[in-house]
């Protein structure tokens, strides 16, 4: 069976955390594709500053020469509230003999349980969790057991040594005028400069 993983988030901007943490996860959880999906509307950040079609083609841009990525514009395209159940069971319609996996941080399964119909969830996906070096807490175990029992959700693990960057970090740093090259893709950093975007 066919493994493609599912990368979302709201890339404003996105940055080389992100895109190592896609192409960690090709290998880290052997899939077949990464499909990565930049938020429209999202339920609990509202509007961003940016607008979805920037943040969209600057996602095409940042995974532009990786074979096994795609990059789609389904929530992008969306008028409505995108919530992770309803893009998963499009996707899940689109490719019904291919399992999912839903990259995420380590920090998300103690968030799960607070998401849309998260008693659904695990009939499209599995989450597939990236944890860095020394991360430790006495309760992720009985935290995972519980996904799986209580919610149906199966979370697979992997250690990824990713970089230490945020989208906050990035537009501060833009705001001021501040050098990004070590945080953002090249391609990335040229296509905001031309837009004039986060000044």
């Amino acid at each position: 069976m066919k493994r493609i993983g599912v990368l979302g988030g709201s890339f404003n901007p996105i940055h080389k955390g992100h895109v190592a943490l896609g192409l960690e996860s090709i290998k880290a959880f052997s899939l077949d594709a990464l499909i990565v999906v930049p938020s429209g509307t999202h339920p609990f950040k509202g509007d961003t500053e940016v607008s979805a079609e920037d943040r969209f083609n600057m996602t095409v841009l940042a995974f532009n020469d990786e074979p096994k990525v795609m990059v789609s514009d389904m929530e992008t395209k969306s008028k409505e509230i995108n919530y992770s159940f309803n893009t998963l069971a499009k996707l899940k319609e689109q490719y019904p003999d291919a399992q999912l996996v839903f990259i995420n941080g380590a920090d998300i399964i103690y968030e799960l349980h607070k998401w849309y119909r998260a008693n659904e969830l695990g009939k499209y996906c599995s989450f597939g969790v990236s944890t860095r070096g020394g991360y430790e807490r006495p309760d992720l175990q009985e935290r995972i057991d519980w996904l799986k029992q209580e919610l149906g959700i199966l979370v697979e693990f992997a250690n990824m040594d990713l970089p230490e960057v945020s989208s906050t970090e990035v537009r501060d740093r833009l705001s001021q005028g501040l050098d990004c090259d070590d945080l953002v893709p090249e391609e990335v950093l040229a296509y905001i400069n031309e837009r004039g975007l986060y000044r």
